[in-house]
C-alpha cells in the first residue's frame, strides 16, 4: 500500500524494518553454523577448493545493474548485525541489509566506490560469488547533503507532531533513514572525508 508522501526509499525501508526480528533470529541461529564452518577452514578437507583472489560481484536493483559478475577485491555491506567486510573465500551466508553504504573496492589499493542503499540482501556463495540485491542504490557522491538534512528536519518535525501511533512509526522510520543518509554523506569510516 502506498503511503501518501513516502518515497520508494522510505516505503522499502519500512518493509525491511518490519521484517527484521525474524531475520535477526534466523541469523543468530545460523551464526553457530558459520562459526563452526570457519573454525574448520584450516582443517585439511577432501575436495576443498582453492580460494580465488577476487570476488565475483553482482550488485543490482530492479532498475539498474551496477556490477554484473565483475571481479572485485572486497566489499563491505551494512548488514543488520553491523558492517560486514566480505573477501574471497568468506563463509557462505545470506544477510539482510539495513540502510547504509555498500562499499566496493575493485583493487587491493584502489579507490572505493560507495553506494547508499535503503535495505536489501547480500548472498555470499561458496564459490566466492557475491550477489547484492537492493531496491535502490545511489552513488554516495550523488546525494545532496543539504537536501538530506532538510528531509531529516522535516521527518523530525513530523515525528514530534504525529497524532497517531502509526504516524509516529512512519515518521521515526523516515528519521532513521534520513539520519543514516546524512551520516553517510558527511562522515567516512575510512577517514578520507
Amino acid at each position: 500500500r502506498r503511503v501518501h508522501g513516502d518515497t520508494s526509499l522510505q516505503m522499502l525501508s519500512r518493509v525491511a524494518l518490519c521484517a527484521r526480528p525474524a531475520v535477526v533470529r534466523s541469523l543468530a541461529a545460523a551464526r553457530g553454523v558459520a562459526t563452526s564452518v570457519a573454525a574448520r577452514a584450516d582443517d585439511v578437507m577432501p575436495g576443498t577448493k582453492e580460494i580465488p583472489d577476487r570476488l565475483k560481484l553482482t550488485f543490482a536493483s530492479p532498475i539498474k545493474t551496477l556490477f554484473n559478475n565483475e571481479p572485485v577485491f572486497a566489499t563491505v555491506v551494512p548488514s543488520v548485525i553491523g558492517m560486514t567486510g566480505i573477501l574471497p573465500g568468506y563463509v557462505s551466508h545470506v544477510t539482510e541489509l539495513k540502510a547504509g553504504v555498500v562499499v566496493v573496492q575493485r583493487e587491493t589499493d584502489g579507490p572505493r566506490e560507495q553506494f547508499f542503499v535503503p535495505t536489501g540482501f547480500a548472498v555470499m556463495n561458496d564459490d566466492s560469488t557475491l550477489n547484492i540485491s537492493v531496491p535502490e542504490a545511489v552513488p554516495l557522491d550523488q546525494i545532496d547533503a543539504d537536501a538530506a538534512r532538510t528531509a531529516l528536519q522535516e521527518a523530525l518535525s513530523a515525528a514530534s507532531s504525529a497524532s497517531t501511533e502509526e504516524d509516529r512509526a512512519r515518521a521515526h522510520i523516515q528519521v532513521d533513514l534520513y539520519q543514516t543518509m546524512v551520516n553517510a554523506v558527511t562522515m567516512d569510516v575510512f577517514g578520507s572525508k
